[in-house]
C-alpha cells in the first residue's frame, strides 16, 4: 500500500488499537494500483471505515477511480463540504448510484463507523448503525484495474482532511438492517477482500491489507 506525501500512522487518533490513518487534505493519501481484485459485477458487497473530520471541503474517503468520471470510476465515496456522506457507483459508463446522500451532517470531530452496502436491488449509506441514505440499483459494477484510494478520489482530488482507520472491503452485504455499531477491529474472513487497520508507530508511513493482497 502506497504512502503518497505525508500520509501517516497517528496515535494520537484512533478507532481501535494503536492509531489511524492521518491526511490534511494537501497531497496525502494512500493507494493501491491496479486493484482487480474489486470484481463485484452485480452481486453484493460492502466497502466500509471509520473516519473523524471537522473538514468543510469536500474529500474523498474511500474509492476505486482514476481521473475522469462515470467511465473511470467503480465507485466513490466522499464526506462532503457540508458534512455529509455521500457514493457515486459506476457499471463503466454511466452512474448506477448518482450522488446518493446522508440526511445528517457528520463532520463534527467524532469518529464516525460508515458502510457503503450493496444488497441485491437495494443500496445504503449507513452510518454509525443506522441507513441515512438508501436507493435502488441495479446493474454491474465492471472488472477493472483501476487504482484503489483511502483518503482521496484519485491522486491530488478532493483529499480528506482528518482520520480514517479500519478500512474494509467485502463481497457480501455485511449490514442489511440497522446495527449495533462496530466495538472492536474487524477481523479478516472468508468475505474479506481488503482490510487495513491503520496500525503503527507515530509518523510510520508502512501499511499492511491483513488480507494479504497488498
Amino acid at each position: 500500500i502506497r504512502a503518497i506525501g505525508n500520509a501517516q500512522t497517528d496515535t494520537a487518533e484512533n478507532a481501535f488499537d494503536t492509531s489511524s490513518l492521518l491526511v490534511d487534505g494537501t497531497s496525502d493519501y494512500l493507494y493501491m494500483p491496479s486493484a482487480s481484485w474489486f470484481d463485484p459485477g452485480d452481486q453484493d458487497w460492502t466497502a466500509e471505515c471509520w473516519f473523524k473530520s471537522t473538514a468543510t471541503a469536500n474529500g474523498g474517503l474511500i474509492s476505486k477511480r482514476n481521473a475522469g468520471g462515470a467511465s473511470n470510476t467503480d465507485f466513490v465515496s466522499y464526506l462532503w463540504g457540508d458534512g455529509k456522506v455521500k457514493i457515486w457507483v459506476s457499471n463503466g459508463s454511466s452512474y448506477i448510484v448518482s450522488e446518493l446522500t446522508t440526511t445528517s451532517t457528520y463532520n463534527d470531530g467524532n469518529w464516525h463507523h460508515v458502510a457503503f452496502v450493496r444488497n441485491g436491488s437495494n443500496f445504503d449509506i449507513y452510518v454509525d448503525g443506522s441507513s441515512d441514505a438508501n436507493t435502488t440499483i441495479s446493474g454491474s459494477v465492471p472488472t477493472s484495474t483501476r487504482n484503489f484510494n483511502i483518503g482521496t478520489d484519485h491522486g491530488t482530488n478532493a483529499e480528506f482532511n482528518g482520520s480514517i482507520d479500519e478500512v474494509r472491503i467485502s463481497d457480501t452485504a455485511r449490514y442489511t438492517a440497522s446495527y449495533t455499531t462496530p466495538t472492536e477491529p474487524f477481523q479478516n474472513d472468508g468475505n474479506t477482500l481488503l482490510l487495513v487497520h491503520c496500525d503503527g508507530t507515530d509518523g510510520d508511513q508502512t501499511f499492511f491489507d491483513d488480507n494479504g493482497q497488498f
